[in-house]
């Protein structure tokens, strides 16, 4: 919060009251339409997982709805208003909806927590408010989404270690909850998405409907229950910020984007995917059971493929078709990883080419049309070159948006980028595994 409100006004928070309709239907959803649909299918879990869900379910907007608003090109005032207000009834609607759906009744001081949440909330703000209009501030506030989108990833960790346990005794009701938890966020999403016109509205709303307050639910869970109840908390979480990967994809706004956003949160995306893919691959429980995955042949190099193409699984991707290679002929994994990673690649083709296309036009537009420059990109020789540069970029065992994007820009047709994608994979992941085998 403190890093989302650095350049916090005081007349925009006042402005955002004025959306008091909008914020009340999103409380509605928050705590009204996930644990009314469990309560229909209630008779298929257990009470414990039921009692878990109900709490997950329940829990107060998430904070860092503020922070993904920012990033994602909504409201950041209006998030922060809602979740606000959300976690500060949290002492009294969440034990009332708890008992309310299960007839369980959660003891707690409601007086004590709603001062602690509130002095959780305006703390953060005031220092926010004082600091951002600093020097130090205004530079602070320039990486403060990178910063932001690491200090999630630690809190998501922290909610999951405690009963990792758990989750890894519990892999099959865990892959069960985790469909019907997705299925209930992209609900929430979907309502709070409709409750306005505007898009940076509706991401706002949409984020502030469905993200919630995990931790409060994991600890309660945890504190007064057992270890199960806070199973659903965990895939809870797991699921929202999974989620955000899709959002990421379907929601186009590059306006709203600053460039050092975006570079910096790739970094850093790349840079949590091989510190992720490191801590599985020494993880016991993944090498001890890794051969199941070897047992699923082409089609586990299918789902490799698929992974090799993106920033964030590429190096998970790799040591996937490296460990292979154990039960499976190199010779048929590079062409069927090669399909899984081109059918990745057209997916991000089809919803990046009209943002790049428009960032280029952009960029082209600021050219003096009597400059050299402008002449040579109007060649046919630039097309070409961007082209082979593309093609050069995805043959390499590397992530695939720079030649996506250059391949975009050089107005190849689809067959064309079909074509390409598929045999530069076919290079990349050959060299992937010759490199492996020699080494």
């Amino acid at each position: 919060m403190f890093l989302s409100c650095l350049d916090l006004k005081v007349e925009e928070i006042l402005k955002s009251f004025s959306d008091i309709k909008a914020q009340i239907f999103t409380l509605l959803i928050v705590n009204l339409a996930s644990p009314t649909i469990l309560y229909l299918i209630k008779d298929y879990f257990s009470p414990e997982i039921f009692l878990g869900l109900i709490i997950a379910a329940v829990s107060p907007a998430g904070r860092s709805a503020v922070f993904l608003s920012l990033i994602y090109g909504g409201i950041p005032i209006k998030a922060l208003v809602v979740t606000s207000l959300s976690n500060v009834i949290s002492p009294i609607t969440v034990p009332f909806f708890v008992w309310l759906y299960t007839h369980t009744t959660i003891k707690m001081d409601p007086i004590s927590m709603a001062t602690t949440i509130f002095w959780m909330v305006l703390i953060p703000l005031v220092a926010a408010f004082i600091f951002g209009k600093s020097q130090l501030g205004k530079k602070l506030n320039y990486v403060s989404p990178t910063i932001s989108t690491f200090i999630v990833f630690l809190i998501i960790l922290g909610i999951i270690s405690p009963i990792k346990n758990i989750v890894i005794d519990n892999l099959g009701l865990t892959l069960i909850l985790l469909l019907v938890i997705s299925l209930l966020i992209t609900i929430n999403f979907a309502l709070g998405f409709l409750i306005k016109k505007k898009l940076p509205d509706k991401i706002t709303y949409g984020l502030s409907s469905s993200y919630k307050n995990y931790t409060m639910a994991t600890i309660l869970s945890i504190s007064l229950f057992s270890p199960l109840v806070a199973l659903p908390s965990i895939v809870y979480t797991i699921a929202n910020n999974l989620l955000l990967v899709p959002f990421q994809l379907l929601i186009n706004h590059p306006k709203n984007h600053p460039h050092h956003f975006q570079k910096a949160k790739n970094i850093l995306l790349f840079i949590i995917s091989i510190g992720l893919t490191i801590f599985l691959f020494t993880n016991p429980f993944i090498t001890n059971n890794l051969h199941y995955f070897n047992q699923l042949g082409v089609v586990g190099a299918i789902i490799a493929g698929l992974l090799f193409t993106s920033t964030f699984t590429v190096g998970i991707a790799g040591l996937l078709l490296i460990s292979l290679t154990s039960s499976l002929n190199p010779f048929l994994i590079v062409p069927f990883a090669a399909l899984g990673a081109v059918t990745a690649d057209a997916l991000v083709f089809k919803f990046i080419r009209k943002t790049v296309s428009s960032q280029a036009n952009l960029i082209f537009s600021k050219i003096d049309h009597h400059s050299h420059l402008y002449k040579l990109l109007h060649t046919p020789y630039f097309s070409w070159t961007l082209s082979l540069i593309g093609f050069i970029v995805m043959a390499l065992p590397l992530p695939d948006e720079i030649g996506i994007s250059l391949l975009g820009l050089s107005s190849t047709s689809i067959k064309k980028f079909l074509t390409f994608s598929y045999f530069s994979h076919i290079i990349g992941i050959s060299i992937l595994l010759t490199s492996s085998l020699i080494f």
